[in-house]
Parts: C-alpha cells; structure tokens; sequence
C-alpha cells in the first residue's frame, strides 16, 4: 500500500478493511469474513480496492459486490499478484494487475501464512512439503 501510494498522483484518501477467506489455512475455506470494515462512508465515491493477490476470488467478488450496496460512485481492483488458474469466481473483472503467478503459496510483501511471513520484504514461495501431508 506505501509503495501503491508513493506513485499515486491523483488527490485519494485511503480506508482500510480487513477481509479474508482464508484464516490459519493455505486454502481458501470459500467463507469471506469481515475482520475490520471501514472507518469512513464510501457512498458517491470512487473506490479502488488494492490487494496484494487475487486468487479464488472469492474474497475481491464479496467487497466488490458489498462496496456497490454501500453507494460507491464505482469500484475497481487493482491486485499485484493474480492467480488466474484459481478463480473459483468466474466473472470476477480485475481492473489493473500487476503479475500473472502461477498456483504456489505465496509470503511475504503483505501476505502471510497464519499471520507469519508478513513482513518479509520480498514476495517467496512456501514449499509444499512445509504445509501439505
């Protein structure tokens, strides 16, 4: 999001909400869950949902769908990572991305793996072999 908004020269004002399907899992449980909503009222605005990665998209198709209901004047996706080959949300529209990647389980830069691995300045892979049996 820093580096997101370094680069951004339009005037914005940035919220943030916290949504996830995943918990302490590697896959998604198709269940999205709002763990912090916004602070501010998004009615006749123009709202850019920015994500680290998009893959079933389960969770972008539920904020999208939840931000039109609250008013927004319009609402697009930007995501750096995009994994296609999981969508489980077949008309999903991602407005901007950043990288196509392929089905691994992904760290670091923002995503974590049960709240571990966050922090990490570049984006890794998970081995399999760490969290399958």
């Amino acid at each position: 999001m820093a580096d997101f908004t370094r680069e951004l020269k339009v005037p914005h004002q940035i919220d943030f909400i916290a949504a996830s399907s995943y918990g302490l899992s590697t896959v998604s449980s198709a269940n999205v869950k709002i763990k912090k909503d916004l602070d501010a009222p998004i009615v006749g605005k123009d709202v850019l949902i920015l994500d680290e990665m998009c893959d079933s998209g389960r969770t972008m198709a539920c904020l999208k769908q939840m931000f039109h209901d609250r008013g927004a004047k319009s609402v697009r996706a930007c995501v750096l990572l995009n994994k296609a080959e999981r969508r489980a949300v077949e008309d999903l529209h991602l407005d901007y991305v950043g990288f196509e990647c392929e089905d691994e389980f992904l760290v670091g830069y923002g995503m974590d793996w049960a709240q571990r691995f966050r922090s990490l300045k570049d984006v890794s892979v998970v081995k399999r072999s760490a969290y399958s049996a």
